[in-house]
């Protein structure tokens, strides 16, 4: 099973028909492979909806398919026209296989090609084959969220914060605002393995209101003595497409009497793109309250900078991908500048995630970056290493680096 990643962004930006257009040579392309590949005799292709096309090969070895993914891979990576448009064109591939003991019927084989898929597309790989323990996975995760509304009632979560620096001065600036969880059986879950599942079954939204409610709370006990402190906390696109949000947010800021220009939000770069028309509606209204927005992993998402230039945002925070060793690459400094002097240019604020060594933090603060987070500044706090933290800003802010 192959499906055509983007193909919504394409839709909404360029049109119905050049979406359409998209789906007519990527199909090409599949039918144009499988025509090239002798091995493959018999294997019939069709789309069964979407972007989504199934392949079937009849009697093929797992590894004929595997060389044929490559080839098609080689043939993708070349631009497809479409209406005009020269647009990159993503497949992602879930792969299933009947074993000759046990020949499987067909709605059981798509079924389990879908299932590989879907974890090929968490998991950010071009493809994966079908294995029952992908099964035991899903079950496990399915299990966690039927949890997680338990886990907000019963305060297993924890909000930790991760400071964040100024460069020039090395005084602390606000925090980052990150969701931890102490399952009472599992003990601690990574966020890696919960917030997914959450995105795609809607619990995220439970999980953002009590992330942003923790936040106002502690915001709110900071009043008196570090009052200059933000605090960032994570939304994701399910958010922006919330109805509710909007005043969800500010019913809460009323509630903790928090001035909302202490409550910043971050949405990743990619996310933007899943449906930018509305998500800068959103923002703006976001914005029109008073509430600082950034965007997360910058450098990531492929946005358009059509669409960039009319978000609004204050802050770029850009990835830690761009950041890691770039003392040592004059590329990887070349291309920060740029970013660098992109955000500038267009009023922006500019932080660079991920800092962990002093010769990062004296590189990008010479390529003009403004704001550091990372292990260097600080790891995430949580208890008493937090209120220490909180202790020492309250004598002086600033941090020797």
């Amino acid at each position: 099973m192959l499906d055509l990643a983007r193909l919504k962004t394409v839709n909404e930006t360029l049109g119905y028909i050049t979406g359409n257009s998209m789906i007519e040579q990527a199909a090409l392309r599949v039918q144009a492979q499988l025509a090239a590949s002798p091995e493959l005799r018999g294997a019939r292709a069709a789309r069964i909806g979407g972007g989504t096309l199934v392949v079937l090969w009849p009697h093929a070895q797992a590894a004929a398919v595997e060389a044929w993914w490559g080839r098609m891979q080689v043939s993708m990576a070349a631009p497809v026209h479409c209406s005009g448009h020269r647009i990159d064109a993503n497949l992602v591939a879930g792969l299933a296989q009947s074993e000759p003991e046990a020949d499987l019927p067909v709605e059981t084989l798509m079924r389990n090609a879908e299932v590989a898929l879907n974890a090929a597309k968490r998991g950010k790989l071009s493809h994966v084959w079908y294995d029952p323990g992908l099964e035991a996975a899903r079950l496990g995760h399915l299990s966690l969220i039927s949890d997680l509304r338990q886990a907000v009632a019963e305060t297993q979560l924890q909000m930790w914060l991760q400071p964040k620096f100024d460069l020039a001065s090395g005084k602390a600036v606000g925090a980052e605002a990150l969701v931890r969880w102490q399952h009472p059986q599992r003990g601690f879950v990574s966020p890696a393995e919960f917030v997914p599942f959450a995105e795609q079954t809607g619990y995220i939204s439970m999980l953002t209101r009590w992330m942003v409610e923790q936040a106002l709370q502690t915001l709110a006990r900071w009043e008196a003595d570090v009052a200059d402190l933000y605090i960032a906390v994570n939304i994701s696109t399910h958010d922006l497409r919330s109805a509710e949000f909007r005043s969800v947010v500010a019913a809460l800021i009323e509630r903790h009497g928090v001035d909302p220009a202490r409550l910043r939000l971050e949405v990743v770069e990619s996310g933007l793109m899943d449906d930018p028309q509305a998500s800068i509606a959103e923002l703006c209204a976001l914005r029109d309250m008073g509430i600082g927005l950034s965007i997360d992993d910058f450098g990531t998402g492929y946005s358009s900078l059509a669409y960039l230039q009319t978000l609004p945002v204050s802050e770029l925070k850009i990835d830690r991908s761009f950041v890691q060793n770039i003392d040592t690459s004059e590329t990887g400094q070349r291309l920060f500048k740029a970013m660098v002097d992109m955000g500038k240019g267009m009023g922006l604020g500019i932080t660079a995630e991920g800092v962990e060594t002093e010769a990062e933090r004296s590189t990008i603060l010479g390529l003009g970056c403004e704001v550091m987070q990372g292990y260097l500044g600080s790891r995430p706090l949580h208890g008493a290493a937090l209120h220490a933290w909180l202790q020492a800003q309250r004598g002086e802010l600033d941090l020797k680096l």
